[in-house]
């Protein structure tokens, strides 16, 4: 075993540079080398190049050097293990999500381990090619469910994805905007007809303050209509499917 620590400075970043060299002979080692002495991938090669690293971090090389199994052996998983595991979860047919839930991982994260498993040369990762989703089915998805992210959950795409398209589709804000307001109009009389079912009529504005939800569906008429008149004219031309709605 070599002591270091009684080795000049210049002498002893030799020795530690050579020892690393011999373990590192490709980027697959890099990752396994830098697990075991507890540093960065970027940190060994600077040793190995010549650069100047801490003398803290030096100091902490030297130790793990001078522990025989340091580049040997580790109870914990290694990089290598980790990524190959995460590969071998995505071949199996699980999506960066699913895999990621299963490790603790956000999807994001998962998508990134494999592109750094193929850098690596350790497997090939070819994102699958994002599908492009028509105007018209995300114009009915959002009309549907007033909110982009269920949009993007039910189109298995991500939202960044999906507003990525809607550049695409040049959807405006104002189209949105007269969407989402159709919507909640629509869901109010909707709730105001089930209310009537449950009560045998049509509930006057003092007997709606008075129900549980009738509070938060007298406000929500207000900010939409302006008055709970002018919501009881809607009512009356809303469609035959909203009428019938129970």
């Amino acid at each position: 075993m070599l002591h270091l620590e009684r080795i000049p400075s210049k002498q002893s970043s030799l020795l530690i540079a050579t020892q690393l060299i011999a373990a590192v002979r490709s980027k697959v080692d890099l990752l396994e080398v830098a697990s075991k002495l507890r540093v960065t991938p970027r940190t060994v090669k600077k040793v190995i190049t010549g650069q100047t690293v801490s003398p803290y971090i030096r100091l902490k090389i030297q130790t793990a050097l001078q522990e025989d199994t340091a580049l040997v052996h580790s109870s914990k998983k290694s990089p290598v293990q980790h990524l190959l595991e995460i590969n071998q979860l995505y071949q199996a047919g699980g999506t960066l999500r699913s895999v990621g839930a299963k490790v603790g991982l956000s999807g994001e994260r998962v998508r990134q381990l494999l592109l750094t498993g193929t850098e690596v040369g350790l497997f090939k990762y070819q994102p699958p090619k994002a599908p492009v989703i028509s105007r018209k089915k995300i114009l009915s998805d959002y009309k549907k469910y007033l909110n982009f992210g269920q949009v993007a959950r039910v189109n298995n795409i991500s939202l960044p994805y999906l507003m990525r398209l809607r550049l695409l589709h040049k959807i405006e804000r104002k189209s949105l905007h007269a969407i989402r307001v159709a919507g909640q109009r629509r869901k109010c009389i909707e709730m105001y007809i089930s209310i009537k079912e449950q009560l045998g009529h049509y509930p006057k504005t003092i007997e709606l303050q008075k129900l549980e939800k009738g509070p938060y569906l007298h406000g929500k008429i207000l900010r939409l209509w302006g008055s709970f008149g002018a919501f009881q004219e809607a009512r009356k031309l809303a469609p035959k499917s909203i009428k019938s709605c129970s």
